[in-house]
């Protein structure tokens, strides 16, 4: 049996025998901060693939092509989950294309890749107003996916359809990330930090929310 795991002190980790015994993966090193932020996707088509998302410069991807035993830096991927890789780093790797990987991170929210084997990968910003989310992320209030996305999966049999959940509720595309839709109709997906209440109007409360401005009843 083939597993995967991340230790805090040595990063990916691989096991061929059911978890009797582990090893270290090679190519990905702690000064690349594993100790709070590598996310591993296998591959269901080809469980040698192995994907990892780690906090190093910003979120950068690295592949193994030996079930994980060793990785090296993919070329290009984007700063998906630039300083809060410790909280949002997801990865997915698409259960019937082995080129197509995911990625889920911090303002920018959800990044595809269709050609992730390749010699030099390309990665498109697909939950972004016109796949641009600006050189400084200035764009992302505009998204079609709520920012801090803290996890991605696919309906099984249905890879073109895909939901993420994120700092502000879950969303889902049917069309492989063309188009997106918030479910959180009827669902309390704010997290509130402060509250208070008018002085002069006991019905009137105010709340401050995570990521999500603020809300007055």
């Amino acid at each position: 049996l083939h597993l995967l795991t991340v230790d805090q002190q040595k990063g990916a980790m691989y096991s061929f025998d059911g978890g009797a015994t582990w090893n270290a993966s090679t190519g990905i090193t702690s000064d690349m901060g594993f100790g709070v932020g590598v996310e591993l996707a296998m591959s269901p088509v080809d469980p040698t693939l192995v994907f990892a998302g780690v906090d190093k410069a910003g979120g950068t991807v690295f592949v193994s092509h030996d079930g994980g035993v060793t990785f090296a830096e993919m070329p290009g991927s984007p700063a998906y989950c630039s300083g809060q890789c410790y909280y949002d780093n997801s990865v997915l790797a698409d259960p019937v294309d082995p080129n197509v990987v995911w990625l889920g991170g911090s303002l920018c929210g959800i990044w595809k890749s269709e050609n992730a084997l390749a010699a030099a990968p390309t990665w498109v910003n697909v939950s972004a107003k016109s796949q641009n989310c600006g050189v400084q992320s200035e764009n992302w209030a505009e998204g079609f996916v709520h920012p801090d996305v803290h996890a991605l999966a696919v309906v099984p049999g249905v890879s073109s359809h895909l939901y993420a959940a994120t700092g502000g509720g879950t969303a889902r595309t049917v069309d492989a990330g063309l188009t997106w839709e918030r479910l959180n109709s009827g669902v309390a997906t704010i997290q509130f930090y402060a509250v208070c209440v008018d002085p002069n109007d006991a019905e009137a409360v105010y709340g401050g929310a995570q990521d999500n401005g603020s809300s007055m009843r």
